[in-house]
């Protein structure tokens, strides 16, 4: 559950899925794997509401994102994309119809959640500039414009869109280095949606983020592919930086964050 509260709860969910639904396309002979899938999403679908709803955790958790100053709450979005990646590598990997229903039904859940807010309490959900930011949303985005291409759904393509920010990938198009003292797991899946985006639309500005924020990196980016920290600079919790999961200065190779080399694989 995580030591903050229900947290991350759920999130495991989300990756095992994804795992096993890959483990039977590769290697299943006697579709002992498949079985697991399909039992799992089948045990989802049981908790999964009406209207589409479907975490470990309450749907409070995502009311207190939106009060704006995200007090005793701990990345719900980021969780629900886990589960909601799991749920599309359950359909894209094992063809089981049940999961997109399930992948879907999330989809139109998170638009509906946005589609009742302002401008400003969108920005604020989404502007995860924080310390170790609560409102961090992993690859979200990048998992929706995947929905979109399975389901040519535009209201999901709307959803997605949202998650492609102007303070962060808006500055990658326009070529401005925003990366020191950012959540580095935060924003890199954000470059990878960039990248997805410019392959489902042919808006090739997308492309120019992703490859701008490429550069970026590759001043910050060890032989190993780890990335540049500012872990050095900030106190110290439990033997663990305030700032470890931050990057550093550009050309800055002082401390390694070993967090973002499969994130960084998958560009």
């Amino acid at each position: 559950m995580g030591k903050r509260g229900w947290g991350i709860r759920g999130h495991f969910v989300g990756h095992f899925l994804s795992a096993a639904a890959k483990f039977h396309a590769t290697d299943d002979p006697d579709d002992g794997m498949l079985r697991i899938v399909n039992d799992l999403v089948n045990g989802l679908a049981e908790c999964a509401r009406a209207d589409g709803y479907l975490s470990a955790f309450p749907d409070t958790e995502l009311d207190k994102l939106e009060a704006k100053e995200f007090h005793g709450v701990w990345a719900p979005y980021y969780t629900l994309h886990k589960i909601v990646q799991g749920l599309v590598d359950a359909h894209r990997y094992a063809r089981n119809e049940t999961a997109l229903t399930l992948a879907m039904g999330m989809a139109h859940y998170i638009g509906r959640r946005f589609a009742r807010l302002g401008r400003w309490n969108i920005d604020n959900i989404l502007r995860p500039v924080r310390l170790n930011p609560l409102n961090e949303y992993g690859g979200l985005g990048d998992t929706l414009y995947s929905l979109y291409e399975l389901t040519g759904d535009h209201d999901v393509l709307a959803t997605a869109q949202l998650f492609d920010r102007d303070y962060f990938t808006g500055n990658l198009i326009r070529g401005v280095d925003m990366l020191e003292d950012l959540h580095a797991n935060t924003h890199l899946p954000v470059m990878i949606a960039a990248l997805h985006r410019c392959r489902v639309t042919g808006d090739d500005q997308y492309l120019a983020a992703a490859e701008n924020g490429y550069d970026c990196l590759l001043g910050r980016t060890f032989a190993n592919g780890s990335n540049s920290s500012r872990a050095e600079h900030y106190t110290l919790h439990y033997g663990v930086s305030d700032r470890a999961e931050h990057w550093g200065p550009y050309g800055d190779l002082s401390k390694s964050l070993t967090g973002g080399e499969r994130i960084l694989l998958r560009a």
